[in-house]
């Protein structure tokens, strides 16, 4: 495309700049909705009419510089990887697999090149690549979030930068020789696979920690204690009922973070079954609850009930020297549209967060995190390795993650959110798809069209947001993507 044509005027209504939400007092919270006390991301000390498609990719650009200054640190051969002048030097290689897709290793490397004729062949690129260490392209992942956060402040709600939690499982090509990976299916059909667990922002859905572990080693109970601990203190964790556990909580709670975590209900055997006596008969209930957790079956224990004891097949790695740990929980339930009921734990008082918000709060865990491994998964081709070893997978799922989050904060910064729409009058928010902007966004990276041009590209496919609509979630079996002559190493 050429950046001096004129493209055609978007659709969507003006007004597309983003402002601030406005400040309210602590005690108008409790009766406004909670979207009115969402900080946007907004750019720092710079105009509203600032290119922003080259801001973000100026910032991808700087961190990629980084990784050159200090190569040594992150090449299998210090002084001597990349250190002669090629066809591929270690920016190109980078860019190569940051714009990769679910094409042939070949049809990738033409489409890089534009079908030039001195295109380097998929061994060359093979060659190249196992010079860079997997903790290469981490150290990219980092640096960009970091430049990401000098140029924008972060969203936040009610003064907690808020991240979703949640894993999937990647499938990868079949080899059952390769036994840590290797899950033995029904009737002998087994399959590859590694979990892939992350904290995102479900509101401009970026991925600030991720970890990539083998399905048979991977708790991602664990795995989310230690991605906390990697994030700004004081952060709001959201995560779903796989997370419910004691120790979770207390885990969170001393890495200085707060969490709001989906349960199960009463019935079942969760955390809530185990306090029926302090909780109220209603079906909806709002309750704050101080415990003190105990291992001991000491009959002075059972008997008060200020004490909680713990089964010995309940994980806890909190107690003190008097082998107890007192704890303060709040638990909530409450009914859904659809009749049926919710539960939920939080550490959070009542005075930061009222009940009426937990409802809209939890649902951005959806947003974030399951829409997150959708787009990953189909529309980046994280399911598409171009790669054996594990060295070169990681390589391809950090270089995806970066792309997702070089995606996701062009989508957001063109989409019309909520809190603008109502300022401006309009009936509805406007997004533009996922797998349009993440077309653009490679045709910006390779060059094809310069920052203005994908940014008037986005906002002329614009796509109105419609949040009563409800489609039935039609669950298939996926398989792995096969290699096909993808990869060679």
């Amino acid at each position: 495309m050429n950046c001096n044509t004129k493209t055609a005027s978007s659709p969507a209504p003006a007004g597309t700049e983003r402002q601030p939400s406005p400040d309210a007092s602590q005690q108008e919270a409790t009766h406004r909705a909670p979207c009115e006390f969402l900080t946007d991301p907004i750019l720092k000390k710079l105009g509203d009419n600032v290119d922003f498609p080259t801001l973000v990719t100026n910032a991808l650009e700087k961190s990629i510089q980084a990784l050159i200054e200090n190569k040594d640190s992150y090449v299998a051969n210090p002084g001597v990887s990349f250190s002669r002048n090629r066809s591929l030097p270690l920016d190109k290689v980078v860019r190569i697999l940051l714009t990769m897709g679910a094409k042939s290793l070949q049809n990738e490397l033409l489409n890089y090149f534009n079908f030039d004729e001195d295109t380097p062949y998929d061994s060359a690129f093979c060659m190249q690549r196992q010079k860079l260490l997997p903790e290469g392209m981490q150290f990219v992942m980092n640096t960009f979030n970091k430049n990401l956060d000098e140029l924008m402040t972060p969203t936040k709600f009610r003064g907690m930068q808020v991240f979703a939690y949640d894993g999937s499982d990647v499938l990868l090509p079949t080899d059952r020789n390769d036994t840590d990976t290797y899950v033995n299916g029904i009737k002998g059909s087994g399959y590859n696979c590694r979990h892939l667990n992350s904290l995102c922002d479900p509101l401009t859905h970026r991925i600030y920690a991720y970890s990539f572990e083998t399905t048979k080693k991977s708790d991602e109970r664990s795995e989310l204690l230690t991605l906390c601990k990697t994030v700004q203190p004081g952060s709001l964790i959201l995560s779903d009922r796989g997370m419910e556990g004691y120790n979770v909580c207390a885990g969170i709670m001393n890495a200085g973070q707060h969490f709001i975590t989906r349960i199960k209900d009463i019935n079942s055997n969760g955390m809530l079954s185990g306090l029926v006596d302090r909780l109220p008969n209603d079906d909806e209930f709002d309750k704050t609850i101080t415990m003190i957790l105990t291992r001991s079956q000491a009959r002075k224990f059972k008997e008060d009930p200020r004490y909680k004891v713990l089964m010995p097949n309940i994980a806890f790695d909190y107690y003190d020297k008097s082998d107890t740990y007192e704890i303060t929980l709040r638990f909530l339930r409450f009914k859904l549209d659809n009749g049926e009921y919710e539960c939920l734990v939080t550490d959070l008082p009542e005075d930061i967060m009222p009940a009426s918000d937990f409802k809209a709060v939890y649902f951005w865990r959806w947003n974030g995190s399951e829409n997150t491994f959708r787009d990953l998964k189909y529309t980046l081709g994280l399911t598409s390795f171009h790669a054996r070893t594990h060295s070169g997978r990681i390589q391809e799922v950090t270089a995806t993650l970066i792309l997702y989050n070089y995606v996701a904060m062009l989508a957001y910064h063109t989409s019309i959110q909520q809190s603008t729409k109502e300022t401006s009058g309009l009936k509805y928010g406007y997004i533009i798809r996922f797998t349009t902007a993440a077309n653009i966004c490679r045709a910006l990276l390779t060059g094809m069209v310069c920052g203005k041009c994908a940014l008037k590209l986005m906002k002329r496919f614009l796509t109105p947001i419609r949040p009563d609509r409800q489609f039935a979630r039609n669950i298939r079996s996926q398989r792995a993507r096969f290699f096909c002559f993808r990869c060679a190493i």
